[in-house]
C-alpha cells in the first residue's frame, strides 16, 4: 500500500490541530490513538486500513486522495468534500514569551464578542496581552479571561478567572463553574449542567435566571481553576448549601421562574411566599421553619436534605 505520510501532516495542520488533539479527535471515532502514533504517521510508518479509515472519514477526504495524490502539490480546498468540519471545539494557541517561558493569555471583555469568532486565528491572540502566573501557562492548556457584570459573585468586573481547556465535552463535571465560549454570546463564566442536548448555564446571583444553550452552539470550555479580584471581595453570600440546593431544585431540576415558584407555593392560600422572599433565600437569607416546610413538602426533600446534603 502506497502512503504519503506528509499528507497527514498537511490535513492536521490545515485544521490547526496540534497532534494530541489530533490524537484525541482519532480517540473519539474509536482509534485508540495517542501522540506518538501520530508522530510515527508523519515520519516513516503507516496506518493500518481499520485507522486509515477514521483518518480519511475525519478529514472527509477520498481514500485515493490521501494514499496516492501529494496534498502539497495540488490545492488541498479542492480535494476536501465541501462538509469538511473545521475543528473548532479543540483548537488551542500557545504562547510563550521571548526567553521562551510559559505565558497565559488574557482575553478582555473588550474583546469577548469577537473572542468566538476569531479563537482559532493566531492573528488575534497577537493582539493579546499575556500575562506571567505561576503554575499556569497556555501550553499547559490555561486561559485568563475578563470578567463583565454581577452574576457570579464574588467575581465582579474587571475580576479575572483563569480555566484549563477541557477537550471533550462529554467530560464536563455538572454543576462545576466554566468559562463557556458561544457562537451567541462570546464566553460567559457560569455554572454548567446538562438535559440532553442542552447545556444549562447557571448564575451565581438569583437575579440571573439559567438558560439553556444547544451542544452545537458550544465552542469551547474552560474549567474554572482560579481567580484574580481587581480589590478585596465583600462577603460572599448566597453560596450556603441550602440556598444552592433551593436554585437548583426551582431553575434547574424544575426549569420554575421565581415568580412561577412563588405562584406554585401560594396555591394553598396559607401565607404569602413573595418572589423577593425567595430570592432572598437564594441570596442566603435563611426562611422561617413553616417556609421551609412548604418547600421542603413541594419538591417532596426533606428537611435534612435541604440543609446538609448536596440534593444535585
Amino acid at each position: 500500500m502506497t502512503y504519503n505520510n506528509n499528507n497527514l501532516k498537511l490535513l492536521r495542520e490545515h485544521f490547526n490541530l496540534t497532534q494530541n488533539e489530533l490524537a484525541e479527535e482519532f480517540n473519539k471515532k474509536g482509534m485508540k490513538c495517542n501522540r506518538s502514533k501520530i508522530l510515527n504517521w508523519e515520519g516513516k510508518s503507516s496506518p493500518n486500513f481499520s485507522d486509515l479509515k477514521i483518518i480519511v472519514d475525519f478529514f472527509k477526504i477520498s481514500l485515493d486522495d490521501f494514499l496516492y495524490i501529494n496534498l502539497e502539490e495540488k490545492n488541498l480546498e479542492n480535494r476536501l468534500r465541501k462538509e469538511a468540519p473545521k475543528p473548532q471545539f479543540d483548537v488551542h494557541m500557545a504562547t510563550v514569551d521571548q526567553e521562551g517561558n510559559d505565558i497565559v493569555t488574557l482575553v478582555p471583555q473588550k474583546a469577548s464578542a469577537g473572542y468566538a469568532t476569531n479563537f482559532t486565528d493566531p492573528e488575534f491572540y497577537k493582539s493579546l496581552r499575556k500575562i506571567d502566573i505561576p503554575g499556569f501557562s497556555d501550553s499547559k492548556s490555561h486561559r485568563a479571561f475578563e470578567i463583565k457584570g454581577d452574576s457570579m459573585p464574588p467575581m465582579k468586573s474587571k475580576d479575572i478567572v483563569i480555566g484549563e481547556k477541557c477537550f471533550d465535552k462529554e467530560s464536563i463535571k455538572l454543576g462545576e463553574k466554566y468559562i463557556v465560549t458561544t457562537k451567541a454570546d462570546g464566553y460567559v463564566f457560569k455554572n454548567v449542567y446538562r438535559d440532553g442536548d442542552y447545556f444549562i448555564l447557571e448564575s451565581e446571583n438569583s437575579s440571573y435566571e439559567p438558560y439553556e444553550v444547544h451542544k452545537d452552539e458550544v465552542l469551547e470550555f474552560w474549567k474554572y481553576k482560579t481567580c484574580i479580584f481587581s480589590d478585596f471581595p465583600e462577603m460572599e453570600i448566597g453560596n450556603t448549601l441550602f440556598s444552592r440546593n433551593l436554585k437548583y431544585l426551582r431553575g434547574i431540576k424544575y426549569k420554575l421562574s421565581l415568580k412561577e415558584f412563588s405562584e406554585r407555593l401560594n396555591q394553598d392560600g396559607k401565607g404569602i411566599i413573595s418572589v423577593e422572599d425567595l430570592r432572598s433565600f437564594e441570596m442566603g437569607v435563611e426562611p422561617k421553619q413553616s417556609i421551609l416546610i412548604k418547600i421542603s413538602d413541594f419538591f417532596k426533600v426533606s428537611i435534612d436534605q435541604l440543609l446538609t446534603q448536596n440534593v444535585r
